[in-house]
């Protein structure tokens, strides 16, 4: 049979004719079934069909590929109903970024670090959590600033959606390690954590969620999240720019000051 020019590359595909007999052996010992029911659906189960019906054996290797592709597809396509669900669920992960709550500076002999939350910042930390959990977005891990006005929100937070206090990781890299920090924490995350909350800073927060989504998103308020989601089944595969933005949402939208 001629080969086919694409004008970029050659494929060569030579083709023999072998009755349903030799075709069913042949089959077997490649270690293909015969018949060709399983590969693909639809059209391309018919092509296939077709391909073995008539008794022809693609010899190029490229033909053989593309037919195992087919079968693969096939095996996926007919997952059922609540295994195609979860594959789903494993191809997407979901990063909230959240920064701490409002703080108090009332005391000048505290640092940095020790600064706890205000009354508004108690307020507002369990209102944002409860929203969360309207959403059904409870989270697989918690990771929080070492600040106490981080850990306090983390904590209040998790209060409200149903997460050991505990539990909540506590990353020192979030405390004004900077942009990068913040990404490479999330690319390092656990893969079976498919919903991870972090709890930090600005403006380390605030870049991290434009520089993941792509998207100018300005500056988080006192207990603001961005919800970014990810089409990947591992965080390290998390990317600048590769993440598609779910909500920006902070509590002045819904109490007053």
């Amino acid at each position: 049979m001629p080969g086919t020019d694409t004008g970029a590359s050659r494929c060569v595909c030579s083709m023999e004719l072998f009755s349903p007999r030799e075709l069913q052996k042949t089959n077997q010992s490649a270690g293909t079934p015969p018949g060709g029911e399983s590969y693909g659906c639809g059209s391309a189960r018919q092509s296939a069909r077709r391909i073995f019906a008539d008794g022809i054996r693609y010899q190029n290797a490229r033909a053989h590929r593309a037919i195992h592709s087919i079968q693969r597809g096939a095996n996926y396509l007919n997952l059922n109903p609540s295994r195609q669900s979860r594959e789903r669920k494993r191809l997407l992960r979901e990063l909230l970024l959240i920064r701490h709550a409002k703080s108090a500076w009332t005391d000048p002999s505290l640092t940095d670090r020790d600064r706890p939350l205000n009354e508004r910042g108690k307020r507002d930390a369990p209102f944002m959590g409860s929203l969360l959990r309207f959403r059904g977005m409870e989270p697989d891990c918690m990771v929080s600033s070492p600040a106490r006005r981080a850990r306090k929100t983390a904590r209040l937070i998790a209060g409200e959606v149903g997460y050991d206090k505990d539990a909540i990781v506590i990353a020192e890299q979030i405390y004004l390690g900077g942009r990068r920090a913040v990404v490479e924490l999330v690319q390092a995350l656990n893969d079976e954590d498919e919903r991870v909350y972090i709890i930090g800073h600005n403006p380390d927060l605030s870049e991290a969620a434009s520089c993941l989504t792509g998207e100018s998103l300005g500056e988080l308020p006192t207990c603001g999240m961005v919800a970014i989601e990810f089409p990947v089944y591992s965080w390290t595969h998390v990317m600048e720019g590769a993440g598609r933005l779910k909500f920006f949402d902070y509590p002045k939208k819904h109490l007053s000051p």
